[in-house]
């Protein structure tokens, strides 16, 4: 995924970001970040919750949850920032059922075989009526994938709340149903 972002406009896509997931990360909150790369979001999201929130950061390749881990310490953020490790079957979020209030997929979709066991375990994770806000780059991804992946969020509890289309991204924000 790293790749992806060396190809887009980092900050248009960041400042995409922070427009959907201001109005529904607050203080305090547990965020889940999947395939968190080296921090694009995650580091917006830990000012976002502050010193009593957490955001969870999936990812299953090791360096970059090192490069997470030393660039949160860095910032003084490692209390707030919580590296997880997966793998390509599972997130591996049995710790962490029914307490996310917010989770967010940016650019990893369409990358994951099992599109559905995603969000199941994505669902889990969260508390009800929580939302999901899910990206991907436009171009790269075409509106038929991002309507099938939409349709497989809504097929395992997910609502579509709205849908949009920014000059380098796809996006919907969904929401668990209880």
């Amino acid at each position: 995924m790293g790749w992806i972002f060396a190809c887009l406009p980092t900050k248009k896509v960041v400042s995409k970001f922070n427009k959907n997931a201001t109005p529904n990360v607050k203080t305090g909150m547990k965020v889940l970040d999947v395939g968190n790369t080296m921090g694009f979001f995650s580091f917006p999201a830990a000012h976002l919750v502050g010193r009593k929130g957490k955001v969870v950061c999936v990812d299953m390749q090791k360096k970059m949850l090192d490069a997470l881990t030393k660039r949160s310490k860095k910032a003084k953020l490692q209390n707030i920032i919580e590296p997880h490790k997966c793998t390509q079957e599972s997130l591996y979020l049995d710790d962490w059922k029914d307490q996310i209030n917010f989770a967010f997929a940016i650019a990893l979709i369409h990358e994951v075989p099992n599109k559905e066991n995603l969000f199941c375990e994505i669902r889990q994770s969260m508390k009800p009526s929580a939302q999901f806000l899910i990206a991907e780059p436009k171009g790269h991804v075409t509106e038929e994938q991002m309507k099938h992946s939409l349709k497989l969020a809504k097929n395992t509890g997910f609502v579509q709340l709205k849908a949009g289309l920014s000059d380098y991204m796809c996006y919907a924000v969904m929401q668990k149903l209880d």
